[in-house]
């Protein structure tokens, strides 16, 4: 993969699939792995249990999050927007390694929407799929400050 100007980053799993209302594009939603930037304190780790057997080892050592990418075919992708599509929210156990990561593109889910689907609680006996609803087309956003002033 061809980042283009993009910083080289750990990107893992990246579902790349021709977008099903303009298939001449390609959307990727690659696990963004962050080495070495654990979130966690040690109390929220023994609190949640991550050093138990049955949980992937090192998991409160990293953190990861999803990113989106689109292309137009071959090696070369686009991060116009360079922070995270996927996060890991409020819940505490995403915010661990290898967790937020896209199962398998973006699928109609209805009149008007889409569904990226989740991976959450990676590498814990809580492990589960969660199901992100979009707006069609719905892949970026504009934001005004109160003040006025406009960012992406």
């Amino acid at each position: 993969m061809d980042p283009g100007a993009a910083p080289l980053e750990h990107l893992y799993t990246s579902q790349t699939h021709p977008y099903f209302r303009a298939p001449h594009i390609y959307i990727a939603f690659p696990r963004r792995f962050l080495p070495g930037q654990q979130v966690l304190s040690e109390d929220q780790v023994r609190s949640l249990g991550l050093e138990e057997p049955g949980n992937y080892r090192g998991l409160k050592l990293d953190t990861s999050d999803g990113v989106f990418m689109t292309s137009r075919g071959g090696t070369r992708y686009d991060r116009t927007f360079m922070e995270a599509f996927v996060r890991p929210g409020m819940d505490l156990r995403n915010w661990v390694s290898r967790a937020n990561t896209a199962v398998l593109g973006v699928v109609p889910t209805g009149p008007g929407e889409m569904s990226l689907y989740v991976a959450r609680h990676k590498g814990q006996p809580s492990h589960y799929i969660e199901r992100l609803a979009l707006r069609l087309d719905g892949f970026a956003s504009v934001r005004a400050s109160y003040a006025g002033e406009c960012g992406w």
